[in-house]
């Protein structure tokens, strides 16, 4: 089995498997959000805005959220 770089988890800190499962999540009735905006909205700000040690404090968890709520 050839094993190769996961750009979705290079890009967003995420494997390509669980990006898959969000996939499907926004896409289901209850939800209905684009899987590109959970992307470029929460993913790519969420990989951003861990500190040294790549942990990502609530509070700023929170202010991602927010941030991209006020996006729709």
């Amino acid at each position: 089995m050839k094993k190769s770089i996961d750009s979705t988890f290079l890009h967003y800190g995420i494997r390509t498997s669980d990006m898959n499962i969000i996939e499907n999540l926004c896409t289901s009735t209850d939800f209905q959000l684009s899987p590109d905006w959970v992307k470029d909205e929460i993913l790519k700000s969420y990989n951003e805005g861990g500190n040294d040690q790549g942990v990502v404090e609530d509070r700023t968890i929170r202010q991602i959220i927010k941030n991209a709520l006020k996006k729709i």
